[in-house]
């Protein structure tokens, strides 16, 4: 049998190979990077986990309780590595794949370490593997300092400096967040479209439906989710106003749907 080409090491691929592999699927994870998770590797120090430890396990392992309430990028990097060490996952890491072409009722996986013939593949890469960069990113910036999200690391380099954040979501709040408390003498943050500002964790809890007993509001599907939160915004959101951020007109569940984004949690 050939084994299935899972492409990309991250916390899908990782997953996919390991329940593959228990149903007896071979199945090989390229991965670009030099080990697994490295999305998470990549980004900046003071990166943690929005949805928290409890909700974000893998099948078959959960999350260490020492990696805390929500877990930072080097706690989340060494629970992927175990989670493969445990499955005893065949990844190849360094390897880039160029492109997957059809060759006679097969799948052919062309990549710079030579090619794989399959019959399945699971494409695994994520949806923000690359940042997004406007046009006018290439107007004249001579005199001014600029970088993406994705190449942001710590607020070292900004310390005195007047910062401007582009965009208020996980990233860009987290960032600000960084930037003010690590030496910036100033951070604004710039927004076309007021978001939902909810807080990381209310009363030690992460997720709507452990809410709903100290906040009283059933939750039955994303309707009932979107009711707590909603609830929970107009509550907890207040202090954004008075700083000049509006609130976020729609649901916060909702904007899951138009955008591929999520609400901002704050805190």
């Amino acid at each position: 049998m050939l084994p299935v080409v899972v492409v990309g090491a991250g916390p899908t691929g990782l997953a996919t190979a390991a329940a593959l592999d228990r149903r007896g699927v071979p199945a090989v994870v390229l991965e670009q990077g030099d080990g697994v998770g490295a999305a998470w590797r990549r980004r900046y120090r003071g990166l943690r986990l929005n949805s928290g430890r409890a909700f974000s396990g893998l099948p078959g392992m959960r999350m260490p309780r020492g990696a805390g309430t929500f877990p930072g990028r080097d706690d989340v990097v060494t629970y992927l590595e175990a989670y493969s060490a445990a499955a005893g996952l065949d990844v190849r890491t360094g390897v880039h794949v160029r492109r997957v072409t059809e060759d006679r009722g097969q799948w052919r996986v062309v990549t710079d370490h030579g090619d794989w013939r399959t019959g399945e593949v699971v494409v695994a890469t994520g949806l923000l593997a690359r940042g997004a960069v406007p046009p006018e990113w290439g107007a004249d910036r001579s005199s001014i300092r600029t970088l993406h999200s994705t190449d942001y690391t710590d607020p070292v380099p900004f310390a005195g400096a007047d910062v401007l954040v582009v965009g208020a979501g996980s990233s860009g709040f987290e960032i600000a967040h960084d930037l003010a408390h690590g030496g910036a003498r100033g951070v604004w943050l710039a927004v076309r479209t007021p978001p939902n500002i909810l807080p990381r964790s209310v009363a030690g809890n992460g997720n709507a439906t452990a809410l709903r007993a100290q906040i009283g509001v059933p939750v039955t599907g994303v309707g009932g989710a979107d009711g707590v939160r909603q609830d929970l915004t107009a509550r907890l959101g207040a202090g954004a106003t008075e700083q000049g951020l509006r609130r976020g007109a729609g649901l916060p569940l909702a904007e899951l749907v138009p955008d591929d984004g999520g609400p901002s949690a704050g805190g």
